[in-house]
């Protein structure tokens, strides 16, 4: 059996006896049960993942797995081919959106050229290249099972070396020309839809662009017989390396029962593929904004996911992540530091439960 096999076994899911001794935590707060929202549920969740009653989210990482996309070709992007390489060698230098946020929020960023066109040799730059690129899937398969199970295994291997420097949560980002193309013809491949339905303007696209894209996706439906294809057979047709390595992050986050925040909307593809692969992986995936990229809406649907942040953002790299962990933050210095009934005159009666209540 190999890693990724016996990841995908060893997967369970969260006891949910485990969220009753944070929620009682929060229940003893001097304040009207549940009017803090979303700050109370996600430090609910996350201390129950933990087994915690305050959840631990100082020690945090942001994975960023960048590749190439052979789709390009097809002109589904406005991007040019160098220009992944070139968002690499500037996230290596701290200077990218998501890397400057890692700073500022004290998040270890872990850059992962896993198939890039031209190598940069940078010491914040780790190389585990599958290829330099994948290939035209408008053509031909964009890469073999084996390599698609390679770059998983890529993201499990990167997250077992994290676990054991005493990381709790993992944020996701990727860097990848062409990948909301890939990404949309996964989506449509898994949830047995068409190009349609899952393509959008990507980081920026063309009327033109827009058109090849969900052409070259209902096409590769077509060609491979997507409906009928395995999680893993359908990475290996129409996916990328990043996607591929961004599932192997949730799962192996999943398999130590730590944290793993979704990004934008490939890393929501990538997390779809997970639970696809596991169903107990859901446990686990805390989401972090709404993508201005409307087709991410229908994966958040799929998984029963509910983002905290709409932004108007869609630059993807991990800057959600790093925004959530702010947030977090905050809301556990609230569960550590707002009073107790114990500890003021407030009698429990007069506030309100409102947990549960809709509006």
């Amino acid at each position: 059996m190999g890693i990724l096999e016996e990841t995908i076994e060893s997967i369970k899911g969260v006891d949910k006896k485990a969220f009753e001794l944070p929620r009682k935590e929060w229940d003893s707060i001097a304040h009207p049960t549940g009017s803090l929202g979303e700050l109370e549920e996600l430090t609910i969740k996350i201390a129950g993942i933990q087994g915690n009653i305050f959840p631990l989210v100082k020690s945090r990482a942001l994975i960023v797995m960048a590749s190439d996309n052979g789709i390009i070709e097809e002109n589904v992007s406005s991007g040019y081919p160098d220009l992944t390489s070139q968002l690499v060698y500037s996230m290596a230098q701290r200077k990218t959106g998501a890397a400057n946020m890692c700073l500022e929020t004290d998040t270890e960023i872990y850059v992962v050229d896993i198939g890039t066109r031209r190598e940069i040799n940078h010491e914040n730059v780790l190389h585990f290249r599958i290829n330099s690129e994948t290939k035209n899937f408008r053509k031909e398969p964009a890469m073999t099972v084996e390599e698609a199970t390679k770059a998983i295994e890529t993201g499990i291997y990167m997250v077992d070396e994290l676990v054991k420097k005493g990381i709790d949560i993992f944020g996701t980002g990727e860097l990848g020309i062409g990948n909301t193309t890939t990404s949309a013809a996964v989506l449509a491949a898994l949830l047995k839809t068409d190009g349609e339905t899952t393509c959008g303007l990507g980081a920026g696209v063309t009327n033109e662009g827009l058109k090849n894209k969900v052409n070259v996706v209902n096409e590769a439906i077509k060609k491979y017989d997507l409906y009928n294809k395995t999680p893993l057979e359908i990475l290996a047709c129409v996916g990328g390396y990043d996607i591929c390595g961004l599932v192997g992050v949730f799962l192996g986050a999943a398999k130590h029962k730590k944290v793993a925040v979704i990004d934008g909307f490939i890393s929501a593809i990538a997390a779809l593929v997970a639970v696809r692969m596991n169903e107990h992986v859901i446990d686990y995936i805390i989401p972090s904004h709404r993508s201005r990229e409307k087709q991410v809406e229908l994966v958040f649907n799929e998984l029963g996911l509910h983002p905290t942040l709409y932004l108007s953002m869609r630059l993807g790299e991990g800057t959600g992540c790093m925004l959530l962990f702010k947030i977090l933050d905050t809301a556990v210095y609230l569960m550590r530091n707002m009073g107790r009934y114990e500890e003021i005159e407030i009698l429990p009666d007069v506030l309100v439960n409102i947990r549960d209540k809709n509006d």
